[in-house]
């Protein structure tokens, strides 16, 4: 129950941050975007009556409150660690109330950089066009500022805030778990060879391991595309058999989104580009840490 709360507090959090990089006066064209302004509209006109604020303050004042909200979810779960990629697991001491005030902005922070490199991935995964529909949109929306430059600002931009957020992380940490490497020496998957455990990376420069660790956090994105995708599939076929057809329309919209380059294809009545797209990511997230892994192993050695 409480992650499905700090997943809504999240989801609550980035419209408030969407709205603060939005201009004074602005029109929103996507029916989704707009029907969430219209919620967020209206519980600010009824909060201005007891605060006198223009709509940014108001703003921060309200997203000051959901961070706080996540400070008390994260002290009564008594779990003061943040999760950067599958490898690294830091924790921290959270002494008092802005201890774990920080451990819940570290965690919304890399919640809205992992929003960030979604976007990056599924823009590049359209082979840099713009990504189609009305989910497309929402998401370049979320994602503003830097879904609206071109796609090297994106990309330079989307790397530094990766960087920034776990030398931030790491920095602020006061201790480190290497889960990946843990789950390796239990299991026994480098037993008896004489290997070393490539997922500890404890050894590394805190530069390069940093680096490491931004760009595992950018690879596992494409992991959760995977995980997406089969999960859209499913309600998707859900939804036919109940005949929802507004369900089967936003469903649809959103599948566009993870086949990216795969035109469609059928067998019979069956479209099976998305089945194609979902076997390509696995295999395109398996390469992308397979290689990061490698880059990483093969710098421990020169520095």
């Amino acid at each position: 129950m409480d992650g499905f709360l700090v997943s809504l507090l999240n989801l609550f959090g980035l419209v408030l941050v969407v709205r603060l990089t939005l201009p004074a006066r602005y029109a929103l064209l996507n029916p989704y975007a707009a029907a969430v302004d219209g919620l967020l509209s209206r519980l600010f006109g009824f909060l201005r009556s007891a605060l006198p604020l223009p709509p940014k303050g108001l703003c921060l004042v309200v997203l000051a409150l959901v961070l706080a909200s996540q400070a008390a979810l994260a002290a009564r779960q008594g779990l003061a660690v943040v999760n950067v990629s599958v490898f690294a697991l830091f924790s921290y001491p959270a002494k008092g109330f802005f201890g774990w005030l920080e451990v819940a902005t570290l965690r919304f922070f890399g919640f809205y950089v992992t929003l960030q490199a979604a976007a990056l991935f599924l823009r590049l995964w359209h082979l840099g066009r713009p990504l189609p529909g009305f989910t497309g949109d929402l998401l370049r929306l979320a994602g503003r500022p830097l879904t609206s430059l071109p796609l090297w600002g994106q990309l330079l931009g989307t790397a530094l805030v990766l960087f920034a957020f776990v030398s931030l992380a790491a920095g602020r940490a006061s201790g480190t778990v290497w889960p990946m490497a843990e789950a390796a020496e239990v299991q026994g998957l480098l037993g008896g060879m004489g290997l070393p455990n490539v997922f500890d990376l404890s050894a590394l420069p805190a530069g390069i391991r940093n680096l490491f660790l931004a760009g595992a956090l950018f690879a596992g994105v494409a992991i959760q595309a995977q995980g997406f995708l089969l999960l859209l599939l499913i309600v998707l076929l859900i939804s036919h058999l109940l005949r929802a057809a507004p369900t089967i329309f936003f469903l649809t919209d959103a599948v566009r989104l993870f086949t990216g380059p795969i035109p469609p294809f059928r067998l019979g009545a069956f479209d099976l580009s998305p089945l194609a797209a979902y076997f390509a990511l696995g295999m395109l997230s398996f390469l992308l840490t397979g290689g990061l892994l490698f880059v990483a192993r093969m710098a421990s050695y020169v520095v």
